[in-house]
């Protein structure tokens, strides 16, 4: 894919356009053959007995090409003799003694490979474990232990997750009986994915954010109705998105400027699926809007357009996704309140949207219509 911005004097179809905004060539197609992007997950922490999963799943591959997978023990302590079990996509190790292990991920088209190892740190008692994933926004902060044990600590915003529903100044316990892999916390409410890849929602509820089909605002996790098979989950202000093994977007809560991305500005209290996305590999939540990415490595925005943020050279709201102008492939994205920033191939970050902070990294102030 060929990007271009500036005056286009002589250049292909669209010689004698000026575009402020980078665009994509048509007629021009990737030929250069780059390998498949392995990732095998969060390095990890725990104690001896614990098992640790990994999941593969979101290795892509730019070429489009069908992926093989092997999963390999790269490192264990000196006498130790640990199980470690693989199947296609996953695999899974349970440690028999202290110290630090390495699993090493490969992913081939059957020409090309690429690699990404996970490290595994392991004492001999609990002690202080330390979470291996965490999420905060304004007065709510969650974590997840390496063992999937949930956390959660408020100032008051409503997201910590326990009966008294008020401020704690020290994680709190959520559903101690589940086991978790992905959370995230908004203003004021939180969701979270379980192992079992059921998504548990709890906080306010005024525009269905919770996704259990009520207006109800829960003090203790409900499920998210019709999802059983969410790899990520991401929260907003009063909306949530969520990424499903089939490589689709659901959102759900207020519906607004299109934030949830199915063509409409109606709330809806169960999830509804973002259109015109398919093959998606990572979602991202701002405050009223949202972005994903695909395995092609194109990022796509929609929801409020102020301040520049949906990365398309317009300030206008966008109820169904609307590709953003980046010169690169893209492989991993994230979102501010109101700016999102996203890393490509080579290592180049780019950055829109609102900059009275300098969130854009630019060092200075001002929106920007376009990446930068």
């Amino acid at each position: 894919r060929i990007s271009c911005f500036g005056k286009l004097t002589q250049i292909g179809p669209l010689a004698g356009e000026n575009r402020s905004d980078p665009v994509t060539m048509p007629g021009f197609a990737r030929n250069v053959s780059s390998a498949p992007v392995a990732l095998a997950g969060p390095d990890r922490s725990g104690v001896i007995g614990d098992v640790f999963e990994f999941d593969g799943s979101r290795s892509y591959d730019l070429n489009g090409d069908s992926r093989q997978f092997h999963w390999s023990l790269a490192e264990n302590p000196a006498g130790s003799s640990p199980v470690f079990q693989t199947s296609s996509m996953t695999a899974k190790l349970t440690a028999d003694a202290p110290g630090d292990y390495k699993v090493l991920l490969e992913v081939s088209d059957g020409s090309l490979k690429g690699t990404d190892e996970v490290h595994i740190s392991v004492s001999d008692t609990r002690g202080n474990d330390t979470g291996f994933l965490s999420a905060s926004s304004h007065e709510n902060t969650c974590f997840i232990q390496s063992n999937g044990a949930l956390y959660c600590w408020s100032a008051g915003g409503g997201a910590v997750g326990w009966t008294e529903g008020t401020a704690s100044d020290v994680p709190v316990p959520v559903s101690p009986t589940e086991s978790f892999r992905d959370v995230s916390a908004g203003p004021s409410h939180a969701c979270a994915v379980t192992q079992g890849k059921l998504i548990r929602c709890w906080g306010s509820n005024a525009y269905g954010q919770l996704g259990d089909g009520t207006l109800t605002t829960r003090d203790q996790p409900v499920t998210v109705l019709d999802i059983d098979d969410a790899l990520d989950v991401r929260v907003g202000s009063y909306h949530t998105c969520a990424l499903r093994e089939s490589g689709n977007a659901f959102c759900w809560g207020w519906g607004g400027n299109g934030i949830l991305g199915n063509g409409s500005a109606e709330t809806s209290t169960s999830p509804v699926k973002v259109v015109g996305l398919e093959n998606l590999f990572q979602i991202s939540v701002g405050n009223e809007h949202s972005c994903a990415l695909d395995r092609l490595g194109q990022v796509h925005c929609w929801g409020r357009g102020n301040n520049f943020r949906l990365g398309n050279g317009s300030s206008s709201h966008h109820f169904k996704p609307a590709p953003v102008g980046l010169p690169e492939s893209v492989v991993e994205l994230d979102s501010g309140s109101a700016h999102n920033c996203a890393r490509t191939e080579q290592g180049t970050v780019y950055c829109w949207g609102l900059n009275t902070d300098f969130q854009l990294g630019t060092q200075d102030t001002g929106d920007r219509k376009s990446v930068v």
